[in-house]
């Protein structure tokens, strides 16, 4: 191997699993691509084999793929959601299900629950977020149910 960590053999790109993979974070074997799961694929991103497209499911694989919305056929690539309002919208909304609150931050009954934030200097705050979207639309849109 001539990147780095690398568990499989004769990589030379980083953070590989499978073996003679010249691209970055492959599973597979025989990528020469970035972030694959399969084997033999030239583009990024694929989770099948012998792809020689981007963000691409399944195998043979040449051109980008249109995407599926709700079980439902587009005409839309992974590149166009991605460069699209909806996604930059989407993406806006905070839905991790952790938050880190600094010790500073914490409230005293945060500190009696969670006894090892001076060791740590806070804690990981466990989210409700099945309401992330709502949520997001509310404080985006205030002036509407104010």
């Amino acid at each position: 191997n001539s990147g780095d960590w690398n568990s499989g053999n004769r990589n030379s790109g980083d953070c590989n699993s499978g073996n003679r993979n010249s691209g970055d974070c492959n599973s597979g074997d025989w990528n020469s691509g970035n972030r694959n799961s399969g084997d033999w694929n030239s583009g990024n991103r694929n989770s099948g084999d012998w792809n020689k497209a981007s963000f691409c499911l399944g195998c043979f694989n040449t051109v980008n793929q249109k995407l599926k919305f709700f079980d439902k056929e587009t005409d839309i690539t992974f590149n166009q959601w991605r460069n699209s309002d909806a996604y930059y919208l989407l993406s806006r909304i905070d839905d991790s299900p952790v938050d880190w609150i600094w010790e500073d931050d914490m409230t005293d009954e945060e500190k009696e629950s969670n006894p090892d934030y001076e060791i740590n200097g806070g804690y990981l705050k466990v989210r409700n977020t099945s309401n992330a979207i709502m949520q997001y639309h509310i404080g985006t849109h205030k002036e509407i149910y104010n």
